[in-house]
């Protein structure tokens, strides 16, 4: 009878282990396939980490128990989703040497739909712009708006006419022009990549632009959905 339970708990200690390496390596290639034919592979990816240390702990756990060869199989699983979660959980045996352009630089994004700086009828002509308003107390360093053109059309709003000004000082680079009411307002300066129309209504777009942050070059994607 010892035999018999022993003999099943290794088989489902085998089927877990193939089970929780699939997980490990779909989460960790999830984000390679394409989302049009599915989003869900790339979700997967989400959950790396907690199926990453769930893999070691059973690999441990059978290791314990001695039953070597399921522990390899994990331990080969882990191995080959490696390339994958090393960025997520990167492990520097010695701190690296940073050159004076390669030192972190911290700086806040912020994504915001502006419905055209107009929440109601009455907030068009009164000065407290609730979308203006929260723009500028964020205090991004960049900011990409949707549904909001920061160029003309706030400019002569009657409510803000008087504060543009304030818009201008805080972000000194920004994006004046018209683009389908797809505008960037930054503390850096940037260059407008291109646009692209991603439906055929025009309602779904995205505009691509390279902002340069002291010694680096950051690519940033202001995407409205439809």
């Amino acid at each position: 009878a010892m035999k018999v339970a022993v003999k099943a708990a290794r088989r489902v200690a085998l089927l877990l282990t193939l089970l929780l390496c699939a997980l490990l390596l779909a989460s960790a290639y999830g984000g390679m396939v394409d989302p049009r034919i599915s989003a869900k592979p790339s979700l997967l990816t989400l959950a790396l980490p907690y199926v990453l240390m769930s893999v070691v702990a059973f690999a441990v756990l059978l290791a314990v128990v001695g039953w070597w060869r399921l522990s390899l199989i994990a331990v080969v699983a882990i191995a080959l989703s490696w390339p994958s979660a090393r960025v997520v959980c990167p492990l520097h045996a010695f701190s690296p040497k940073v050159k004076p352009e390669q030192e972190a630089v911290l700086f806040k994004v912020m994504t915001f739909n502006a419905k055209y700086f107009i929440y109601d009828e009455s907030e068009y002509r009164n000065n407290n712009n609730l979308a203006f308003d929260y723009i500028m107390r964020s205090d991004a360093d960049i900011v990409a708006v949707q549904e909001g053109d920061v160029g003309t059309y706030l400019s002569q709003m009657p409510s803000l006419k008087d504060r543009y000004a304030e818009l201008k000082s805080k972000y000194p680079y920004r994006t004046d022009q018209h683009r389908s009411n797809m505008s960037l307002l930054s503390r850096y300066p940037f260059t407008v990549l291109g646009t692209d129309t991603l439906s055929a209504d025009n309602t779904a777009m995205a505009v691509y632009y390279k902002v340069k942050i002291k010694h680096r070059e950051l690519y940033v994607v202001n995407l409205h959905l439809q």
